[in-house]
């Protein structure tokens, strides 16, 4: 008999260590935890393979450190929509450094017009708002011991129903 491979998705912490992250000795993947007595480790800062790797080689207690996002998903360092928000991130700092010197290129023409407006341009707030768009803030992340709740069982097909062979009336009958 196999046994099934434990997704991220299964796995959920009941009871949050109280210790800080920050306050641990480690690095970004692994760090000790004084309060246990056990490693903790970043599933964030795995690929979804490390992690699902460390969740089903593991026997025995293991803590955790992981985001799960709205969707359900737990962040791992090969999730999409984090590589798509580190690369968007470079981008908006890259504009926000041309936007800087484009300013700075107009501020000259602008003083040169001598206009002491103190509010900004309709232009500039939607650039700046377009650059440094609100922030919202990132669910907490969750640190302890792992509860890995069952995978929901696959759903067994109903038995199709056995043909019976009725008898052609039509056909002459043997007599005994």
């Amino acid at each position: 008999m196999s046994e099934s491979k434990i997704s991220l998705e299964q796995i959920s912490i009941n009871k949050p260590c109280p210790k800080s992250w920050d306050e641990m000795k480690g690095d970004d993947r692994v760090r000790y935890c004084s309060h246990c007595c056990l490693n903790v480790y970043n599933l964030s800062g795995m690929s979804r393979k490390e992690g699902e790797k460390l969740i089903n080689e593991q026997e025995g207690r293991l803590c955790v450190r992981m985001y799960r996002r709205d969707d359900g998903l737990v962040v791992t360092s090969d999730c999409e929509r984090i590589r798509f928000q580190r690369t968007a991130k470079v981008v908006r700092h890259v504009a926000a450094g041309l936007a800087v010197l484009l300013t700075i290129g107009a501020g000259g023409g602008l003083w040169a017009a001598k206009d002491k407006s103190s509010q900004p341009r309709v232009g500039q707030h939607a650039i700046i708002e377009w650059l440094f768009p609100a922030k919202l803030a990132p669910p907490p992340p969750l640190m302890g011991d792992i509860c890995i709740t069952p995978a929901p069982p696959t759903p067994v097909p109903p038995p199709q129903p056995t043909p019976t062979i009725q008898p052609d009336s039509s056909l002459p009958t043997e007599v005994r």
